[in-house]
């Protein structure tokens, strides 16, 4: 998926891929956004070094909502980085308020790694900003390396999280307008299991909030579940739609059922447990006794199949749409910008300033 283009007037950090790839090198979530704030405050008279207190870092980012426990988990990254040799300072008693010297690699170290970490992606001041925690920065900077599709399976490894963890932080991501989603069609793999195509993200450009949201995931608190895992996560907490499925027939228990009913129990058996072993049991118990789902199964099946793709068809028509509406409101500002600097003769009065 295509990349917004960075402003060229918009300064930025060069981070090392390697520290976003699975091998030696790579960096938590927290190292990273500490390593960054460092690089953003690299000395002018020294390339490769930075001069900075806990206190500065603390006032740029929050690992901890206590203060006191977020210098500490500051201290604590710092050194957690100097033991992987991504920076170098001496060994002193850190406190809050006395200066780092931080010396960090440089281009040149990172360029001669081997080819699957080599190399660097520019992140904007912008999208730092805009992160408000580190593991939304730390998926911020993924979406901009990879520039293609990613599993929610990746982003988890990745971040140290559970994948349902990862699918809450990335929801909540795209509900604030941090990043777009193109959710993947659905189809049926060789054994006939249902399964979906890599999601692809894409990094949008999104105003600075005066308070910064934390996105970070409690691994001990249960979170909201998305709309595309219904299909797989079993849940308590949503209506189920019976169908036929518990009504009884003359004589003949659950003989009536139909086309729709098979449609529900695929739609609808990973949403509540109770309910898929309650079909289960009884389909089990007609086909024993010679009643025959081939046919309605392979139906449902495909129709299940056509309304998933439907819904990623509808969601993608609606990026679409949202990326047009930006496209034309970015050309508006320019033509008004170009209409302010030009002349009554139609010359560029701006063009020959220095």
């Amino acid at each position: 998926m295509k990349q917004e283009k960075m402003d060229s007037n918009e300064r930025f950090v060069m981070i090392p891929n390697a520290f976003l790839t699975e091998n030696t090198k790579k960096l938590t979530p927290d190292e990273l956004y500490v390593y960054y704030v460092i690089l953003q405050s690299e000395a002018k008279w020294f390339k490769e070094t930075t001069k900075i207190t806990i206190n500065q870092i603390a006032s740029e980012i929050n690992l901890k909502k206590d203060k006191y426990q977020n210098r500490n988990k500051i201290k604590e990254t710092l050194l957690s980085l100097k033991g992987k040799e991504v920076i170098s300072f001496e060994d002193q008693e850190i406190t809050n308020q006395s200066p780092l010297i931080i010396v960090y690699k440089t281009i040149d170290y990172y360029l001669e790694l081997p080819s699957f970490m080599r190399g660097f992606e520019i992140i904007p001041f912008s999208v730092f900003e805009a992160s408000r925690d580190s593991q939304a920065f730390y998926v911020l900077c993924l979406i901009l390396k990879n520039k293609s599709e990613i599993a929610y399976s990746n982003f988890a490894s990745l971040l140290h999280i559970s994948d349902k963890s990862a699918k809450t932080l990335i929801k909540r991501m795209v509900d604030d307008g941090l990043i777009t989603k193109q959710s993947g069609r659905y189809y049926y793999n060789d054994a006939r299991q249902l399964r979906q195509e890599i999601n692809q993200y894409e990094v949008i450009s999104t105003p600075v909030s005066d308070t910064k949201k934390s996105y970070h995931v409690n691994e001990n608190i249960e979170e909201p579940i998305e709309a595309e895992e219904k299909a797989y996560i079993s849940t308590n907490n949503v209506e189920i739609d019976w169908g036929n499925w518990n009504k009884k027939t003359s004589g003949r228990k659950f003989a009536n059922l139909t086309d729709n009913d098979l449609y529900l129990y695929y739609l609808q058996k990973d949403m509540d447990k109770e309910f898929g072993e309650f079909c289960e049991a009884k389909m089990k118990k007609l086909e024993d006794s010679g009643f025959n789902f081939s046919k309605m199964k392979a139906k449902a099946k495909e129709r299940l199949l056509r309304s998933l793709n439907a819904e990623a068809e509808l969601e993608k028509n609606i990026l679409d749409s949202q990326e047009m509406v930006r496209i034309k409101r970015a050309m508006k500002k320019l033509g008004s910008r170009k209409k302010r600097n030009t002349g009554e003769d139609g010359f560029d009065v701006t063009a020959g300033w220095d």
